[in-house]
């Protein structure tokens, strides 16, 4: 069963440059780890934002313990605030990028009642059958105060064009309000994406 794993680690210095030594050595960069499904990072002031999609728990519960763990510790970071839920709903985007925006989206109130709404909201759009235009990546899962989505897109102005028709759509099934972040995404690790060793 599918999870979204969202990390948060708080640095003083340059995140980005731990980032970048911490992939490295992970050995990552051009290839996903075995079960991962997706990863995307953004500065944020404070520290640095990780979001993942793996296969299962299992699978990211063994790299944090061999490689995220050991090496962050090793480049000065602390142990990171971890955020893991069962995936509801996955979507890949027809495009890849390493760059763009990165979205979470947190609703509160009953699990089940927000998920009603949020298929809802989905067989309106047709999204599972085709992804909207510079989605790159987007995940929803259950969480203990609600769901939450997580998205990576090519740019806010193809995310902000798919708001248009989303907004009427949440709104028609029932959808409360969302509390919305966006990112400066940094780097991605995706597993469609593979680089002959």
């Amino acid at each position: 069963m599918a999870i979204s794993a969202v990390l948060q680690f708080a640095s003083d210095t340059d995140a980005r440059t731990i980032y970048d030594a911490v992939i490295e050595e992970m050995g990552v960069r051009d290839n996903a780890p075995e079960g991962a499904i997706y990863h995307w990072a953004a500065p944020v002031p404070g520290g640095i934002r990780v979001c993942d999609l793996w296969e299962t728990a299992e699978a990211f519960e063994e790299f944090a313990q061999a490689k995220i763990g050991p090496l962050t510790a090793k480049h000065g970071l602390k142990p990171p605030a971890v955020e893991v839920d069962v995936v509801h709903n996955i979507i890949k985007g027809d495009v890849t990028s390493h760059s763009g925006m990165g979205l979470i989206i947190e609703v509160e109130g009953d699990s089940k009642k927000l998920l009603a709404a949020y298929d809802a909201t989905n067989a309106a759009l047709g999204a599972n059958k085709k992804a909207p235009a510079g989605l790159v990546m987007h995940s929803c899962a259950a969480t203990a105060k609600g769901i939450r989505i997580v998205d990576h897109w090519c740019s806010r102005e193809e995310f902000e064009q798919f708001a248009k028709v989303l907004g009427p759509a949440l709104a028609a099934a029932g959808m409360p309000d969302g509390r919305f972040e966006q990112f400066d995404v940094y780097n991605t690790i995706d597993a469609r994406v593979k680089v002959a060793s």
